[in-house]
């Protein structure tokens, strides 16, 4: 009988042990189930809300492998999804100098490395808040009249040039032979104006037609000859960007993470 009485007591002991570390818990922390396999292998499998700006899950490594990795086998390695103006996965870099390692990384063998989609036609799938690098071409997949569905799209590629620069294109009447077009005021804003643009002509008419007076307000248009046509004429300016260093086909050095660290486990 006795030695009955001490296992209830023991069991009565435990249940209140476990009732008094659930009251410890705010609502507002975040509580990680996790279950032990394997020697040290630990898998969080459900956490509760977070009320509190603190990260309901954080992982961190002080060796050379990964602060937290994901995996799955249809779904989503990592998802992460907010209501709020923040995204829902974030990346940081601690590293200060250009050589520095990557906030966030992807890598794809047939897929995308790094996908964005927007909802809104006027939101942003992916944005950069400095100067993105890319290895490679850019392209674009617009729309199109004919074969393009949900998932296939008209791929039109991006051009590259030498030096960074950003044009404007307009249209323009040369009366008399002769023309004033003004440089467009948003464009202006943009542009460096103590450095000199470059105007490409394409004459509507039987007419030759050159460039002169270039200034930061505008340029003029004048007949060759110094005849006197009326016509109309296109033109593209190519100027250099404002706070933009004006380089010219630098090389650039891309450091990758070590393979072993990306596919560790695997």
């Amino acid at each position: 009988m006795q030695r009955h009485l001490d296992h209830k007591l023991q069991a009565r002991a435990k249940l209140w042990a476990a009732l008094t570390l659930l009251a410890t818990l705010t609502a507002g922390s975040a509580v990680a189930i996790a279950n032990a396999q394997g020697g040290s292998t630990v898998h969080r499998d459900t956490t509760k809300k977070c009320s509190t700006a603190a990260a309901c899950i954080s992982a961190s490594n002080s060796g050379a492998g990964d602060g937290m990795l994901g995996t799955a086998a249809n779904g989503f390695g990592v998802e992460g999804e907010s209501t709020g103006a923040n995204a829902g996965v974030g990346g940081y870099s601690l590293q200060s100098n250009q050589f520095g390692a990557s906030g966030v990384y992807g890598d794809a063998l047939n897929g995308f490395g790094v996908y964005g989609f927007s909802r809104s036609t006027s939101g942003y799938g992916l944005v950069s808040q400095g100067n993105a690098f890319v290895e490679g071409l850019i392209f674009t997949g617009g729309s199109c009249k004919n074969g393009c569905s949900s998932t296939r799209h008209q791929a039109a590629f991006v051009a590259s040039t030498s030096q960074p620069t950003i044009d404007d294109v307009g249209e323009g009447t040369l009366r008399g032979g002769a023309a004033r077009v003004a440089l467009s005021p948003d464009f202006a804003n943009t542009i460096d104006t103590t450095r000199s643009y470059i105007v490409m002509l394409t004459p509507e008419g039987d007419a030759s037609l050159y460039v002169t007076n270039r200034t930061a307000a505008g340029f003029d248009v004048r007949e060759v000859g110094g005849g006197h046509a009326s016509i109309s004429f296109a033109y593209r300016i190519v100027a250099k960007p404002y706070g933009v260093p004006d380089v010219r086909l630098p090389f650039k050095t891309i450091v990758r993470p070590m393979a072993q660290s990306l596919h560790q486990g695997h």
